[in-house]
């Protein structure tokens, strides 16, 4: 059976495995590939970015810190609404007082003509009581424009406003019909009092309607003091107009001197009552306003004409309503700066709240830019230190390992020294912990592959040098041969040696081989160019089997090769 050899493919297959028993995987660098079994999108919270889970991490807590102090905030805020709201309407307080003052005078005159007109309607003089009148109801009209000004734009705003405003303003809608009233005489003493006195409850009913949060107990108080003050003054009015009417009528009722007793002990109450809850400032104002001479010289002639010695005396008309009206402009007084304090205290309270809630959000937004600010900046040095390792370790693995295991692959002489670059990352921290452990590795396989290049070259020189010492022998074998022939005697003989020596050139190609695989070079060299069909007389003479050969001569010469 004949048998076909392809030289050149054995050494080449030889030359690739030259490197002995110990070859690593070799591999291109654009076949290297970081993660291949990344795909997109990512939905697993592990195979996210480091940046997008750091921002997570921040983003959530931030959210949260955000959310809550929105929540303090729009509570601040809305105490600072209140605040604010009520302020107004204390405010408003000024507007109801001086209608109410105003309401006060024109019904304690109205009374008194009324009473004087139908005690004496002959003496009675209409065109002088209607012009007195005409004055009151100027200052009360043009009172009441005011308030309505003040109030129009808080009644838009407060719906828990609108209904005592409602009323309020119904009462005083009625004034023109009692005006005319009184001015054709079909109203008496009673129906003006009634009249009046539903607009002045009306009104003294909206002064009290300012209410802040239970938080808020000193507002509380202080509108409960301008409010009982108030309450103070409308019943010294109420005692006016009772002592007024009955003065211009000459005679007391025993309805008036019963009704006056009321007056009096609610008056005593309601004076117990506002100093109970009043500052030691205000209870020294209205004290300082009752040891007025005008105010004590009022005080004295309302209990002569009560009566206090038991007999009671009507007074002059013209006298009670000069006294009482200086006693009612010093209440005023008192009323005003009351009505004051409560507004400076309210304005203090709103101004305070709102300091509160803008430092809070100052706060706030310092913390939140602040924590954002160091967030940003711990994220950044997070993520550029894995940046810089990611880059070094793609750098290994594509470039730098792979350069230096082909360096060292492909040395056949001294072992080249392979620099390891230091860690990309100096910190203390883990990222930095992994880097010095990557450099380490990379230390690591870099000195492997050295030792393998030592071994390699170690065993490439074992073979070299046992493959020319087998060339050394099998040349003298068969120069040995050679002489052999020259001397051989016999057919029989000369083939028996021609046997050995086609065995002993095998050897020789073996060691010629072997040469070649331990990276060496082939001994046989000549320095002239061989004709192919000598070359092929040589291979042949080598073949064992030489029967087997057929030798046929060409028709035109071969070209001669170089070897």
């Amino acid at each position: 059976m004949a048998r076909q050899v392809t030289v050149g493919g054995v050494v080449t297959a030889a030359r690739e495995a030259s490197s002995g028993g110990l070859t690593p995987h070799r591999h291109r660098r654009s076949e290297v590939s970081v993660l291949p079994h990344r795909r997109v999108p990512r939905l697993r919270l592990r195979d996210w970015r480091i940046r997008t889970k750091l921002a997570t991490v921040l983003a959530i807590p931030s959210m949260a810190f955000v959310a809550l102090a929105v929540v303090q905030i729009g509570a601040l805020v809305g105490q600072a609404t209140v605040l604010r709201e009520f302020a107004r309407q204390v405010a408003i307080g000024e507007h109801i007082t001086a209608l109410v003052h105003e309401l006060q005078q024109e019904r304690d005159r109205t009374v008194g003509e009324l009473a004087e007109r139908r005690a004496a309607p002959n003496r009675y003089d209409a065109i002088t009581g209607s012009a007195a009148l005409r004055n009151h109801y100027d200052a009360v009209d043009q009172a009441i424009v005011e308030f309505r000004a003040a109030a129009a734009a808080l009644t838009r705003r407060d719906a828990s406003w609108r209904a005592p405003y409602a009323r309020a303003v119904e009462a005083l809608d009625e004034l023109p019909a009692l005006r005319t009233a009184v001015a054709n005489g079909a109203a008496d003493v009673a129906t003006a009092l009634g009249g009046y006195g539903r607009a002045i409850e009306a009104l003294l009913a909206l002064l009290a309607e300012p209410e802040p949060r239970a938080e808020y107990p000193e507002l509380t108080d202080a509108v409960s003091r301008y409010v009982q003050l108030a309450r103070i003054k409308e019943i010294s009015s109420l005692v006016r107009a009772q002592i007024s009417l009955s003065a211009r009528a000459g005679r007391y009722t025993s309805d008036t001197l019963a009704e006056l007793g009321d007056l009096r002990a609610s008056h005593h109450t309601a004076v117990a009552d506002f100093r109970a809850i009043a500052t030691d400032e205000q209870v020294s104002r209205y004290k300082a306003v009752t040891e007025d001479p005008r105010f004590r010289a009022a005080v004295a002639l309302e209990e002569e004409a009560v009566g206090a010695a038991g007999r009671p005396v009507v007074p002059n008309a013209t006298d009670w309503w000069a006294l009482s009206q200086d006693r009612h402009e010093l209440l005023r007084t008192v009323e005003q700066e009351v009505l004051s304090d409560a507004i400076a205290q309210a304005e203090g309270q709103r101004a305070a709240q709102l300091q509160r809630t803008l430092l809070v959000g100052a706060v706030v937004l310092i913390v939140l830019c602040a924590g954002a600010l160091a967030s940003i900046v711990v994220g950044r040095s997070i993520v550029r230190s894995l940046r810089a390792l990611r880059n070094q370790a793609l750098q290994v693995a594509r470039s730098d390992l792979p350069e230096a295991l082909e360096r060292l692959r492909s040395v056949h002489t001294e072992i080249p020294e392979i620099t390891i670059p230091p860690a990309a990352v100096q910190s203390m921290d883990e990222v930095g912990e992994v880097a010095e452990a990557f450099v380490a590795v990379h230390r690591s396989a870099v000195s492997v592959a050295r030792e393998q290049a030592a071994m390699r070259r170690n065993v490439n020189a074992m073979f070299i040098n046992l493959a020319r010492r087998s060339q050394v022998l099998v040349e003298r074998q068969l120069e040995i041969l050679d002489e052999l022939k020259r001397d051989a005697h016999g057919a029989q003989q000369m083939e028996k040696l021609l046997k050995v020596d086609r065995l002993a050139a095998r050897l020789r190609r073996n060691d010629e081989n072997l040469l070649v695989l331990a990276g060496g070079d082939a001994t046989r060299r000549w320095a002239r160019p061989v004709g192919l069909p000598a070359i092929m007389l040589a291979a042949i003479a080598e073949i064992e089997q030489l029967a087997a050969a057929q030798r046929e001569a060409p028709e035109h010469p071969l070209p001669f090769i170089n070897t």
